[in-house]
């Protein structure tokens, strides 16, 4: 069978989910969900802030990087600026993985925890960041929203998203449009050349990461594990083996 990757995430968390309904309260583990939510988006947003900051003094084609502190003087070059913003992408574009993950993961837990298929209303409460968009939400139960309706909630994810992606866009632009300049000035054989190879294999992970999440993966049933580990605990449980042991044999 076929399985995305996350598919097999929301299982674990279900599993997961499971063992810490027995030592923590249900409101105890939907509070710490949406901390964690809160810590993934704040990191996430200031690794966003400074590497949008990087993103444009590189555009400024500088060559060095100019950096005091007291009585030290520092001059840094470009093409280890565009490392360091490499690393920057990185660090936001995993953060905010972790955030939409968790996201899923609420969702998950409103259902199995309250018996409830709002997530974003029940967690105003704790956290309110996200009360303006509860109005365009499309509405699916004792009320169907109209096409119209419909239409301004998606223009409003729109509205948000894309001067995201731009500067998205414009962050992966500089890095590789730099990364060039190097590479044509200096040449792969050298230290700017190969931190610049280093820098375009950590841009182009996230992208990949992404993908492979939602890429329908095979996989098999694991039938030693599904025998011995699972049925014939079952049954040696009550004192008694497996009628099929010998067969497995």
């Amino acid at each position: 069978m076929k399985i995305q990757l996350t598919r097999i995430a929301n299982h674990e968390f279900n599993r997961a989910l499971r063992v810490w309904r027995k030592t923590s309260s249900d409101t105890e583990i939907f509070k710490a969900l949406i901390n964690e939510r809160a810590k993934a988006l704040a990191h996430g947003t200031k690794a966003f802030g400074m590497a949008l900051v990087v993103t444009l003094w590189l555009t400024a084609n500088k060559s060095e990087f100019a950096l005091k502190v007291a009585l030290i003087d520092i001059s840094i070059p470009a093409a280890y600026v565009n490392f360091g913003l490499s690393f920057l992408v990185l660090g936001f574009t995993i953060q905010f993985i972790n955030y939409f993950v968790l996201n899923e993961f609420l969702r998950v837990a409103t259902n199995k925890l309250f018996t409830f298929d709002s997530p974003w209303a029940l967690q105003l409460f704790l956290d309110g960041s996200n009360a303006w968009s509860l109005s365009s939400m499309n509405q699916f139960r004792f009320l169907s929203s109209s096409k119209p309706h419909q239409l301004i909630g998606l223009g409003a994810a729109i509205f948000v998203c894309l001067p995201l992606l731009f500067v998205l866009l414009l962050i992966y632009w500089t890095v590789f449009s730099v990364g060039i300049r190097m590479l044509c000035a200096q040449g792969i054989a050298s230290a700017a050349g190969m931190i610049t190879i280093f820098s375009w294999m950590l841009m182009l992970f996230p992208p990949v990461q992404i993908f492979f999440m939602f890429f329908p993966f095979t996989f098999t049933k694991n039938t030693r594990y599904v025998r011995w580990n699972f049925l014939s605990k079952i049954y040696s449980r009550s004192g008694q083996q497996h009628p099929r042991s010998s067969l497995w044999l």
